[in-house]
């Protein structure tokens, strides 16, 4: 398998991980093609100080 003949595809969660990955440096070059499937890409434009801020929420927050 060649890198230039690699195509990602993925669904909801998969496609927003896909999305990132296609920014992530160490990854350029791995795959030429990406198909995103409803993907929910609000969620993947945070700030990262935002991001991270939230994420300390949710780790803060009680399991049930």
């Amino acid at each position: 398998m060649t890198p230039w003949n690699v195509t990602l595809c993925g669904q909801s969660a998969g496609a927003l991980s896909i999305r990132l990955l296609m920014d992530v440096p160490e990854a350029r070059g791995l795959f030429r093609r990406a198909i995103l499937q409803s993907a929910p890409l609000g969620i993947a434009t945070r700030p990262v100080n935002e991001a991270r801020d939230l994420g300390w929420v949710f780790a803060a927050h009680p399991r049930r």
